[in-house]
């Protein structure tokens, strides 16, 4: 909850660009001293948005449970705004199929309860996060949309 930054001395912040977002429209004026967005894209003008209410030093970043974790980091913000979808250099074994994300981590899941599903998103030692991107000439993790 917000109230639980209200006075306090917690220094870092990793949320969603949507909890972000939400925390700084409340009203929260908490400064923090580190702030990462992941698990998707931002446009500038949210990220303009949360640095204003929230403190400069935001990072972006990209993960999800499924590949165990965070996929691209390392992108300051004010970066990152100048490229709409950009989430960070990738930390991963990453490739875009068809104009999808896909990766290979050490600590990914083995699949889901779901054996069609699992058969359909874990192929081959990789998993389809579903997620629609390309990769810049120089190596940035641009994500345009989510496929079904």
């Amino acid at each position: 909850t917000l109230a639980q930054f209200v006075d306090s001395k917690i220094e870092a912040i990793t949320a969603s660009p949507n909890a972000l977002l939400r925390f700084a429209r409340a009203g929260l004026r908490h400064k923090f001293k580190h702030m990462r967005a992941s698990s998707s894209p931002m446009t500038a003008a949210t990220s303009k948005e949360i640095r204003a209410a929230l403190g400069d030093n935001l990072w972006v970043g990209y993960g999800n449970s499924e590949a165990g974790g965070m996929l691209a980091v390392g992108l300051a913000a004010d970066t990152a705004e100048k490229i709409p979808g950009c989430v960070g250099k990738p930390v991963v074994a990453l490739k875009i199929v068809s104009g999808e994300v896909w990766v290979k981590t050490l600590g990914m899941s083995e699949g889901y309860a779901d054996a069609a599903l699992t058969a359909v998103r874990f192929v081959d030692g990789w998993f389809n996060t579903k997620d629609a991107g390309y990769l810049t000439d120089n190596g940035l993790l641009v994500l345009t949309g989510r496929r079904a």
